[in-house]
C-alpha cells in the first residue's frame, strides 16, 4: 500500500502485521505526535510508529506526496509545491572549509516545509531562475530532521523543475496542519494551538543568543575559544535568538517564549545587531536597549506547561503587528446582527 492512502488503512496494516490491538496502536500514534510537538500528521506519526515496530508501509513505485505527509527518513520523495519564500544564503565554516546553505519555504494545500540547499545546489537553484510564487516539482529528494525535528527536505541527487500550473497553499504557511484559535489568556489550555492579542509588558534580561551548528542547527559546546558540534565536529557557529517575557491581554498574563525571527521582531533587532550591541557594551542588558515594551501583538503558538514553574506558557510560531482593519472586521463579525 501507499502509506498516504489513509490513516485507517495504515492502522489496519500495522495491526495485521504486528497483531497489536488497534486501540494500542492509536495510543502509540498519539504519543508519537505529542513527542514531535504536533509537527507531523496522524499519517506521518503512524508511519514512524510502523517503522519502529518493523512494519514497512511503503511499496515500490513513485507517487506525488503532500507536504503534510513528509517525515524524517523518507527517501525518493516527489512533490509539487509553491515557492512561498526565499532566504539569502548563509555562509559557514566547518573543519576549516567554507560552505553555504540556503533555505526555501515550500507550500501546498496541506501545509509548508523547508527545503535546504547546500553549496553547489544553490547555484543550480539560481540558474533555474526559480522565484517566489512559482510552482515547482521536486523529484528524488529525501527528508532529514531539521530544527525542532521538523521535516527538512533535501535535494541531494534529485531535481527541481518549474511547472506552469497554479498551486493552492494552506492558509497558515508557517504552521502546517494547525488551526489557530483566537483566545483570551484566561481561556488558554495546555496543548492548545492558540492566537492571542496581547501587550508585551516585560522581557526577561537573560541570555538571548545561543551558538548553534550551521549545518544541523543544534546547540554546540564551547571548548576554549572554539565551538564543537557533537555530530559535525569543530564549527564556526551560527546564532539562535531566544527571548521570553510576560504578555497581558486584560484577562490575564502568560509567559511567552520567542524563537528566531519572532525573537528578532519583538526585540526590534536582528541577530547581528543583538550580537554587536552585546559585544560592544560587554553586558547582557545591551540586547534589551530600546525594546518596545508595552507594544501589542498578535501571538500564535502552542500552549505548554513549564516543567519548572508548573505554569502555562506560549511557545510562539508566529508574531505579527496589529492590523487594525483585520481586528475591526473580527469585532464586527462577532457582533450579533439586528433582527429584521
Amino acid at each position: 500500500m501507499y502509506w498516504d492512502e489513509g490513516y485507517d488503512k495504515i492502522l489496519e496494516a500495522i495491526e495485521e502485521k504486528t497483531k497489536i490491538p488497534k486501540d494500542k496502536i492509536e495510543r502509540l500514534v498519539l504519543e508519537k505526535q505529542q513527542e514531535l510537538s504536533g509537527l507531523v500528521s496522524r499519517e506521518g506519526a503512524a508511519l514512524i510508529v510502523g517503522r519502529e515496530l518493523g512494519v514497512q508501509l511503503m511499496k515500490e513505485g513513485r507517487r506525488i506526496l503532500k507536504i503534510q505527509n513528509l517525515v524524517p527518513g523518507l527517501r525518493s520523495v516527489d512533490l509539487k509545491a509553491k515557492v512561498i519564500r526565499l532566504f539569502e544564503p548563509r555562509e559557514f565554516e566547518r573543519n576549516g572549509k567554507k560552505g553555504s546553505v540556503m533555505s526555501v519555504i515550500l507550500g501546498d494545500e496541506t501545509g509548508t516545509c523547508r527545503l535546504s540547499l547546500w553549496d553547489l545546489e544553490i547555484d543550480t537553484f539560481r540558474q533555474a531562475n526559480i522565484a517566489e510564487g512559482m510552482t515547482i516539482e521536486v523529484r528524488s529528494a529525501f527528508v532529514k530532521p531539521g530544527y525542532q525535528d521538523k521535516p527538512d527536505l533535501r535535494i541531494g541527487r534529485g531535481t527541481l523543475k518549474i511547472l506552469d500550473e497554479p498551486m493552492e497553499v494552506a492558509q497558515q504557511p508557517d504552521a502546517p496542519m494547525r488551526s489557530w484559535k483566537r483566545s483570551s489568556i484566561r481561556e488558554l489550555k495546555e496543548n492548545d494551538f492558540c492566537e492571542v492579542r496581547a501587550s508585551m509588558l516585560q522581557f526577561f534580561e537573560r541570555q538571548v543568543l545561543y551558538e548553534t551548528c550551521p549545518t544541523c542547527l543544534k546547540r554546540v559546546t564551547a571548548e576554549g575559544s572554539a565551538f564543537k558540534c557533537q555530530e559535525h565536529g569543530p564549527v564556526t557557529p551560527s546564532y539562535l535568538a531566544i527571548a521570553a517575557g510576560f504578555a497581558d491581554d486584560g484577562t490575564g498574563s502568560v509567559r511567552v517564549v520567542f524563537f528566531r525571527e519572532a525573537a528578532e521582531k519583538v526585540l526590534g533587532k536582528s541577530i547581528a545587531e543583538i550580537k554587536q550591541a552585546v559585544d560592544k557594551e560587554k553586558n547582557l542588558p545591551a540586547a534589551f536597549q530600546n525594546v518596545p515594551v508595552g507594544r501589542e501583538y498578535v501571538i500564535r503558538g502552542r500552549v505548554k506547561r513549564n516543567t519548572l514553574t508548573g505554569s502555562l506558557e506560549i511557545v510562539t510560531s508566529q508574531v505579527e503587528d496589529i492590523d487594525t482593519k483585520t481586528e475591526a472586521e473580527r469585532i464586527l463579525q462577532s457582533m450579533p446582527t439586528a433582527a429584521g
